[in-house]
């Protein structure tokens, strides 16, 4: 699988990734650090050609692992340089808030919204992180008709395998046709940050039982 360089702004990779290294990254890299327990953080896709996609990489399923697109070289995400700008690793950001790119672009039928665990090597910037690996563990699928939310695990899935997959089996629907894009946004962030928190909870108790 690839890495999914630079998730995040109102367009899709190339000519913003350079701005949102500078907004995101410091000039110097830190050093990775492993983490005894995933780190949480959100991320942001779009549904497009009836795939789901990164700023560059498609995702086919809830969970990926990155390689250096330009060296192939283990050890991702790396932080001396070698890959260039901007870094290799799965990013994702701290804040939800931060996300970009909520509304439906011409050309494209949606977005998909999550809570990521990282885990593996993961390298921590100003607001936000690079990962080895990724797995979605909350999710907000929206399309032109409805939008549906979960944080089971066969539903996610479907998401990712099927774009934009908004079965209302497992899944809660946070809203139907017509849709409110800033509306709808709220709604998202909302579930996900209580989504956040519970997860949260549930390692810290697992954690403290074993």
């Amino acid at each position: 699988m690839s890495s999914d360089s630079s998730p995040f702004g109102d367009r899709p990779a190339r000519s913003f990734d350079r701005r949102f290294h500078r907004a995101v990254c410091p000039p110097a890299p830190p050093e990775g650090f492993w983490s005894p327990s995933p780190v949480l953080a959100y991320r942001l896709w779009w549904i497009r050609n009836h795939v789901v996609k990164g700023a560059r990489v498609r995702w086919t399923g809830r969970s990926l692992e990155a390689v250096c697109p330009r060296t192939g070289q283990p050890g991702v995400p790396h932080v001396d340089g070698r890959c260039g700008v901007p870094g290799c690793g799965i990013y994702a950001m701290k804040d939800i808030g931060r996300l970009r790119g909520w509304s439906h672009p011409r050309g494209e039928r949606g977005w998909v919204a999550a809570v990521v665990a990282l885990e593996g090597r993961v390298v921590e910037h100003e607001h936000g992180y690079r990962a080895a690996r990724a797995g979605v563990v909350a999710a907000v699928a929206a399309t032109r008709h409805q939008i549906a939310a979960s944080e089971d695990p066969d539903w996610i899935e479907g998401v990712f395998a099927e774009a934009g997959f908004t079965a209302t089996g497992a899944a809660t629907i946070l809203e139907t046709a017509p849709l409110d894009p800033r509306h709808s946004r709220r709604r998202a962030t909302d579930y996900l940050t209580a989504a956040r928190i519970r997860q949260e909870q549930t390692w810290r108790s697992a954690s403290h039982s074993g």
